[in-house]
């Protein structure tokens, strides 16, 4: 899941506009859990977004067995270049090895995503060198300075 600063005058984003992002992740680790958590990975990764310019990502998912195949819920943090946070949780299913869909949830930040709102779909797929790219949609309510 970053940014430009401009007057102090505040604007608000009318109760939603559109959100897209690429997030490529850059490393990952994996700590066993306790059945039926199988663990939880914790990653980081860069890319771009609308409203956030460049971004540095950081999160941690967990991952459930369910009759349904492997869940996971997570929350993550979006960092812009110029140091604003964006807070977000997820869920969604594994559909294959690194191959995901889901939705988020955005939780509010800091500077001007301090208070922001917002949801959307996100789906991730693993190239042949094992490399997740991550797609994310929907919309996002913020001030704007």
């Amino acid at each position: 899941t970053s940014g430009i600063v401009l007057a102090p005058t505040l604007l608000h984003a009318s109760d939603g506009v559109p959100l897209k992002a690429t997030i490529v992740t850059t490393s990952e680790s994996f700590q066993p859990g306790t059945f039926p958590v199988l663990g939880f990975v914790t990653s980081t990764g860069e890319g771009t977004s609308t409203h956030l310019g460049k971004l540095t990502t950081s999160g941690q998912v967990a991952l459930i067995w369910t009759s349904e195949g492997v869940w996971f819920v997570g929350a993550g943090t979006s960092v812009a270049a110029n140091g604003d946070e964006l807070y977000n949780t997820l869920e969604g299913l594994d559909t294959g090895y690194g191959d995901t869909s889901g939705t988020f949830t955005i939780t509010g930040g800091t500077g001007r995503f301090a208070g922001a709102t917002g949801s959307g779909t996100f789906t991730s797929s693993r190239d042949a060198d094992d490399v997740m790219t991550a797609v994310h949609e929907g919309t996002i309510d913020y001030k704007k300075n």
